[in-house]
């Protein structure tokens, strides 16, 4: 489907819609949906921004304070008050049927749209598109943030700096500042907005230090006890977690893969707030994709995906509360999930 047959169902759209994005909102998720709330005002339109998940880490959430965001967060209450979803930077695929079991059944009744640039299987992308809601997922494009471009071009809209601003950070950010998985067309769409960056804002979101809780996790997963290297893959444990701290992990392995000889990097943990095993996955090299090695050690306990070269998992290890905050349930957790990564990567322990 066109980006004209998207802005020409917003003329007859009834009710209040909700922006969501699932997982962990990155700059691409963030700038996207606010993209999306910029041509939802011009049209009109009620609406509101509803996150799975908290925005902890601190270049992110200068975005957010930055562009001015009031962000709700999607917890038991469903899509109660909004008659209407647009998924973006993800789609229902994207989300494992444990997740979103008490949701499922409401999403797919209000589902508008899904704007998205992770791939999808094929059958699940041709039962989607047999629904009514309207589908752009383009796994080509470098960013979510090229098709928002594209949706306030063809709306007629003028970009401003908040938008551009937030629009080349995403690109940025998924594209690692436009050194791998970018396309010209992502290229030509940062052209109509470019000059509209505002580049003094934008180095002080990136230019967000490190937080202590990812000097603490790093001062952890340099101890040898804490990591594990086979081949030219290493795995390390980052503990145990709080939701907010959690946010250091994909740090952690943005900074572990400057290693030498380490092409392919997991870092795992606990996050004891909300029971659950976080990880983030980054892969330089050739045979696999980290959105590959990220969905296989999800199979079937969580969920995981990613891109070519950066890549998070969830797992819920279905276990109560009491029970995860014994050291031995802890151990044996992060244990499944290293011999997982292993496993994927061909470096089974042999016994």
């Amino acid at each position: 489907m066109k980006t004209s047959d998207f802005l020409g169902r917003l003329k007859d759209l009834d009710g209040r819609v909700s922006i969501t994005a699932f997982g962990n909102p990155d700059p691409d998720a963030i700038a996207s949906a606010f993209a999306l709330g910029k041509v939802f005002d011009h049209y009109g339109l009620d609406f509101g921004y509803l996150f799975e998940s908290q925005i902890n880490r601190p270049e992110n959430q200068l975005l957010v304070n930055y562009l001015g965001m009031s962000i709700d967060l999607l917890g038991q209450q469903g899509f109660d008050g909004y008659e209407q979803v647009a998924l973006i930077d993800c789609n229902p695929d994207r989300v494992s049927e444990e997740w979103r079991k008490n949701l499922r059944s409401e999403l797919d009744k209000k589902l508008f749209s899904v704007q998205d640039h992770h791939p999808v299987a094929e059958d699940k992308l041709e039962k989607l598109k047999t629904g009514s809601a309207f589908i752009d997922i383009r796994p080509e494009l470098g960013a979510c943030s090229t098709i928002l471009a594209e949706c306030i071009s063809e709306s007629e809209l003028e970009f401003d700096g908040p938008t551009a601003t937030g629009l080349f950070y995403g690109l940025h950010s998924d594209t690692n500042g436009l050194l791998r998985s970018f396309t010209t067309y992502d290229v030509e769409q940062l052209r109509n907005y470019v000059e509209y960056i505002d580049m003094e804002a934008l180095k002080d979101i990136v230019g967000g230090l490190m937080t202590s809780e990812t000097f603490k996790v790093i001062h952890r997963v340099t101890d040898e006890d804490f990591c594990e290297v086979r081949g030219t893959y290493k795995f390390a444990n980052a503990g145990t977690l709080t939701s907010k701290t959690s946010s250091a992990i994909p740090q952690v392995a943005d900074f572990l893969l400057k290693e030498e000889g380490i092409e392919g990097i997991v870092v795992a943990g606990i996050d004891l707030d909300n029971n659950i095993v976080l990880g983030s996955v980054r892969y330089s090299g050739s045979r696999y994709t980290a959105e590959q090695i990220a969905a296989k050690i999800a199979k079937g306990v969580g969920s995981g995906g990613g891109h070519v070269e950066m890549g998070g998992f969830q797992i819920q290890p279905g276990v109560l509360s009491d029970t995860i905050n014994r050291e031995s349930t802890q151990n044996a957790l992060i244990e499944s999930v290293k011999e997982r990564f292993f496993n994927v990567v061909g470096k089974k322990l042999e016994k």
